[in-house]
Formats: C-alpha cells, structure tokens, sequence
C-alpha cells in the first residue's frame, strides 16, 4: 500500500514537471515567434502565460525572475530547472538566474523581500 502510493505521488509529481515544461516552452515559443533579436526580452508575462506571479526577463545571458505568489515560490525549483532547460536546449546560453523579490507586494503572500543569485544546481558560471 505505501509503495503503491509513493509511486502514485511520484507519476503525479512527473506530470506537473512536464505540464510546468510545456507551458514555459510555450511562452518561449509565442515570444521567438514575434520577437527578431533574442538577446532582451521578457519570457514569462505571469498571468498571461498561465503562470501567475511569476515574471520572467532575459538579459544578454542572464535571467532576472520574480516569484510573487506563494504557488510559485513554493515551485520555483521546478520552473527554474524547466525553464533553464528549454532555453537552453533552443541553443541560448544562459549563465545565471539572478532572483529580484524585493518587492513589498510578496508580504500578501507571506513572502520574505530578497534578492541576489539562485543557484540552479548545474554548473554555470555567475558573473562577477
């Protein structure tokens, strides 16, 4: 019974990875198909990409994010670790992921004010 129920829990936690994968990577998509210049822009519009609270840029090699909703702060690893990966298996090279939540509206949620680099747990380079 336990293990017929890790297992469940495990199947359940697959597919959120992939549905979080495939709306990031739809979002990726929309944005190559109107934008010429791939080196600024914004990737995530929160709400309007199905992921409230959660705004994403690109910067040169460099993604600034915020997490502004307790749901997504609670899955940022997820999202970070997809989102990483679908940019970068289009050939962006991404070197960091630099967090500004240093905004007073994450104190609706319960959320601490931050900022500075998140570590993503592969190795890449962080700026000086």
């Amino acid at each position: 019974q336990e293990e017929l129920q890790t297992k469940l829990q495990e199947i359940a936690a697959k597919g959120e990875q992939d549905r979080l994968t495939q709306e990031l990577k739809y979002a990726y998509e929309m944005r190559k198909t109107a934008l010429n210049d791939l080196n600024s822009f914004r990737v995530i519009f929160g709400e309007a990409d199905f992921l409230p609270g959660l705004t994403v840029d690109k910067f040169n090699n460099i993604l600034v994010v915020q997490t502004l909703s307790l749901g997504i702060e609670m899955r940022k690893d997820q999202i970070f670790k997809a989102l990483y990966e679908v940019l970068t298996e289009d050939g962006l090279e991404i070197i960091g992921i630099y967090e500004r939540n240093d905004v007073k509206i994450r104190e609706l949620e319960g959320l601490t004010e931050y900022k500075g680099w998140y570590d993503i747990g592969y190795q890449i380079l962080k700026p000086l």
